[in-house]
């Protein structure tokens, strides 16, 4: 489980919500991001 690629982890992050900002602006929906909870916990350090 530890041996995911962090940066390419948060570049995938950063780019699926700068496309969906656009999309948000316009049709108001909420957007669920799904990644492994492992992941989520070491990016925000609280893993």
């Amino acid at each position: 489980m530890e041996n995911f690629n962090f940066e390419r982890l948060l570049k995938n992050i950063i780019d699926v919500t700068k496309e969906m900002q656009v999309n948000l602006v316009e049709s108001g929906e909420a957007v669920k991001l799904y990644y492994p909870k492992a992941a989520i916990d070491r990016l925000l350090g609280t893993g």
